[in-house]
């Protein structure tokens, strides 16, 4: 069964700069220099200090996420700047840096966004040196949560105590975090041995910092793991959701550890959380150099007069993927994780009957003629699914399959 991705003829400007590839939003800012005029921004895989990799689809006869639903959301959207003001991008930045970066992708693109339709405010000098100062001490800390979160389902085992224990080790994991170098990965083994090692230590000062009783002890609360007893496994899908965010007390119990049935086993492949958690730091201070760079940017990426019409008076574009061995599934949303080619991955494009032409004169421009145009309202209406995507139609023939018969508006 097919899968759509829903957004709007603004990303039509996205694929003339990639190659006519749908890419993954890192792709985008980072190889392609262009940030995209629509679709989601603020959650699912760009929330988060940094983002989950690929490009989201939906089944097409999905009920969770039905077509005619996504189109409401993401099939239509607007010219205007972002920011309306100084001081409203003043508090984006401050509740940027207040909530440990969360919205940093959102922001990057917002800022991105309003520089490439020429609408970008500049930041007065000594403003921006003191957010980009807040920045990258913020960008500091996330860093030490993610080490963090490493560091202990790899050395240490969570031992259950119930919410009083949650509370306990909860402020451990907190106070450990202004211990941590932030060159951990980098550091000699007998180092990093060092370091664990003073573990206790610290529990001892949370302890007393707290007013816990003293005869508390670290090993009540964290056990040692044994290395040798690690089998390779890893909850890919847990911790995807946890590098969103890296701020959770309950990592090391829920998010990287996976019990083998209900047996009392860990399991954690601690070479691949090693090389996740080091990339995740070097994406974290990838995207807050693009940060600062957009922030220290005057003037506008100029768009043609073509390129600003498919924004400023966009119209809903749906990409129709009918391989689904290209997508991870992941729930109620499926994701590609490699480039998608139009022509080649694609091979169809749904829109608004009135804007066929408009589509084909896209797709000749770009010397893509195999990709086939067909209607959005038939994405909407059950009976014309299950013609499209189903089965036989009551002719017997797949419409997919033959030359469409398009109306060009004069």
């Amino acid at each position: 069964m097919p899968f759509i991705h829903v957004t709007t003829s603004a990303t039509l400007v996205g694929l003339e700069k990639t190659g006519y590839r749908l890419v993954c939003l890192s792709d985008l800012l980072f190889k392609y220099h262009f940030a995209p005029i629509a679709g989601e921004i603020s959650m699912g895989g760009t929330a988060g200090p940094i983002n989950a990799p690929g490009v989201a689809f939906a089944d097409v006869t999905s009920t969770y996420w039905p077509a005619e639903s996504l189109l409401r959301s993401y099939g239509s959207g607007g010219w205007e700047a972002y920011y309306s003001s100084l001081a409203e991008m003043e508090d984006d930045i401050e509740k940027l840096i207040k909530n440990k970066l969360s919205t940093l992708n959102s922001i990057i693109v917002n800022l991105m966004r309003d520089i490439q339709k020429g609408q970008a405010i500049q930041l007065p000098e000594e403003l921006k040196a003191r957010l980009i100062q807040k920045i990258d001490f913020a960008c500091e800390e996330v860093r030490r949560l993610y080490l963090r979160n490493y560091i202990l389902p790899v050395y240490f085992k969570y031992q259950s105590k119930g919410i009083k224990g949650y509370r306990i080790q909860a402020d451990f994991m907190n106070y450990l975090l202004e211990k941590i170098p932030l060159d951990f990965f980098k550091l000699p083994e007998e180092e990093k041995e060092a370091f664990i090692s003073c573990f206790p230590a610290y529990f001892k000062e949370i302890c007393k910092a707290r007013r816990y009783p003293m005869e508390y002890v670290f090993s009540e609360y964290f056990s040692k793991t044994i290395p040798n007893e690690q089998i390779k496994t890893l909850n890919e899908y847990r911790l995807a959701t946890a590098l969103m965010d890296p701020t959770r007390n309950d990592f090391i119990d829920y998010y990287m550890h996976e019990r083998e049935d209900d047996s009392s086993v860990y399991t954690l492949d601690c070479e691949k959380l090693s090389s996740i958690i080091e990339n995740a730091c070097d994406t974290l201070s990838q995207r807050i150099e693009l940060l600062k760079i957009l922030l220290n940017t005057r003037g506008a990426q100029e768009m043609t007069a073509e390129e600003k019409l498919l924004c400023t008076n966009s119209y809903p574009i749906v990409f129709i993927l009918e391989d689904d061995t290209k997508l991870e599934n992941l729930g109620q949303e499926f994701r590609a994780h490699t480039d998608l080619k139009l022509g080649i991955d694609i091979l169809r494009i749904a829109t608004t009957s009135q804007h066929f032409s408009q589509v084909q004169a896209f797709l000749w421009k770009a010397n893509l003629d195999n990709v086939k145009i067909i209607s959005i309202d038939d994405l909407k209406t059950k009976p014309k699914l299950h013609t499209f995507f189903g089965g036989s139609s009551n002719q017997g023939t797949d419409p997919f399959a033959q030359p469409m018969d398009l109306q060009f508006n004069a």
